[in-house]
């Protein structure tokens, strides 16, 4: 059917959907186009209902009409139907206990990566290193938040959180003892450069279940511009080379890249570092570095936008030769939307994950470790009840431009800590991120779209199999 789309402005910001009132409340449709296909997005159910592209047009939720008519709003529900809504629509939601630290073990590092958001704090490259008993203190700390029963996580950051492998090992083997003890889980993750895993440390990592995450910024040219050891050499090809030693022993590759700039090489990189491994195996994601002296701007964000749109068409033409890459920047938006699933709130930080730093001092994330207006508590007197209201509020649809925004349920309001060192709060948005987003996101949902039609092709090429006729004998059949 056809669907005529208006033009309107919500609190003074043009947008391309219509506003479609149902009882006393609206629900939009925005009209999102991307490398020439029209999309409808319902913001409400969370979903692609309708793309258009020349003269095909593809209904993805049935009758349009029907399905604006029968959408539900929180705002006129009854209250039991605002809790189911919730429920089933908000997958990250306020916990009062915190069941997730970021533990700072340690100021060092074999880097000189230049764009370090140590910097911020003004602790870059300090040998500091968590004491154990403060360490053992912050493990007290989570398992005094977790209802029995229940698991936590711990996560490693620094730093290079190898550097301090020895505490590393004291603190998974304390904090299983107390979980055993407590009738309690715990799980681990760790962010490393990558350059001091071995065989020893792969082995102590895959025996605890710790999830390992390595950092390369790209191919070559784009990793050793940022990436450098403290005598300034590159980092890419050592660091490849244990990313392999790993994937081999580990059997999965999680690489997460930081692009400080237009010079990224971003199709290049991602391509290059595919190669490692298989999809099944080998994960990518990228982010943005949005403060401090190196970062992203505007002028960097028109080149970006473009090698995000040339990543994905490569990308649509791997899945049409039955390939594939496991690229997180559009699968999330493609995962959020094919289950329904609405963010509020960017992360829990502060709400139901916290950072500790090398002094057991308490903050929002790992993050803003030392950023000391921030500071929530201390490991020996718990939380003290500042910045939780703060984050708490921070909810998507409390703030503006957020709540007018149509990728708002995918993105959350942004990163507490860029808003932070951008605007000196945690509530408004970074709009170097937020262009850039919604970007990805768009492009997220036009390759959802192109899997939908890639799929209904296939289904009518495929040949149908003849299927046995059973004969009854008001049909003629003998019966014998």
């Amino acid at each position: 059917m056809s669907v005529q789309i208006q033009s309107n402005k919500v609190n003074g910001i043009e947008s391309t959907g219509r506003t479609i009132p149902i009882s006393n409340c609206q629900t939009r449709f925005a009209k999102i186009r991307m490398l020439g296909r029209d999309m409808w997005y319902d913001i409400e159910s969370h979903r692609v209902v309708k793309w258009q592209e020349g003269d095909t047009v593809v209904e993805l939720a049935g009758d349009l009409n029907q399905a604006e008519s029968s959408t539900t709003c929180t705002d006129c529900a009854s209250e039991p139907q605002k809790q189911d809504l919730g429920k089933k629509l908000y997958q990250i939601e306020y916990s009062h206990k915190i069941n997730c630290i970021e533990l700072h073990v340690n100021d060092k590092c074999n880097f000189r990566c230049n764009y370090c958001y140590l910097k911020n704090a003004g602790i870059e490259y300090l040998d500091n290193e968590m004491p154990q008993d403060v360490a053992a203190k912050a493990v007290d700390f989570l398992m005094s938040q977790l209802p029995e029963g229940e698991g936590g996580v711990i996560k490693f950051y620094g730093g290079e959180p190898l550097l301090s492998y020895r505490l590393m090992k004291f603190i998974v083997k304390y904090a299983q003892d107390q979980a055993k003890a407590q009738n309690k889980k715990v799980f681990f993750t760790v962010n490393t450069n990558g350059t001091l895993l071995t065989d020893e440390r792969i082995q102590w990592l895959l025996d605890n279940k710790i999830r390992v995450t390595i950092s390369i910024d790209g191919n070559k040219e784009s990793n050793d511009k940022f990436r450098v050891f403290t005598n300034g050499q590159g980092t890419f090809d050592i660091v490849v080379k244990k990313a392999k030693k790993f994937l081999a022993k580990a059997s999965y590759l999680n690489i997460r890249s930081t692009i400080s700039d237009g010079t990224f090489q971003l199709k290049d990189s991602v391509l290059e570092l595919a190669k490692i491994g298989d999809s099944k195996r080998v994960k990518l994601q990228t982010e943005c570095n949005y403060v401090g002296d190196v970062k992203v701007n505007h002028a960097d964000v028109v080149k970006l936008e473009k090698d995000h749109e040339e990543l994905a068409q490569v990308y649509i033409d791997k899945l049409k030769k039955g390939e594939k890459i496991s690229y997180a920047n559009f699968q999330e938006p493609m995962f959020k939307s094919y289950y329904s699933i609405k963010t509020p709130y960017k992360c829990g930080a502060a709400m139901s994950l916290v950072g500790i730093s090398p002094k057991g001092k308490i903050f929002p994330c790992h993050r803003f470790i030392d950023v000391h207006e921030t500071e929530m508590g201390d490991v020996d007197n718990g939380l003290n009840g500042k910045m939780i209201p703060e984050f708490v509020h921070n909810r998507v649809e409390n703030k503006f431009p957020c709540k007018v925004c149509w990728a708002r349920h995918f993105c959350g309001g942004g990163c507490a800590f860029n808003n932070f060192f951008t605007h000196a709060n945690v509530e408004d948005p970074n709009n170097v991120y937020c262009r850039l987003f919604r970007h990805q996101v768009a492009l997220g949902l036009y390759i959802f779209t192109e899997v939908q039609r890639l799929k209904s092709e296939e289904t009518k090429a495929r040949p149908v199999k003849a299927q046995p006729v059973e004969l009854s004998p008001a049909t003629g059949a003998t019966g014998m």
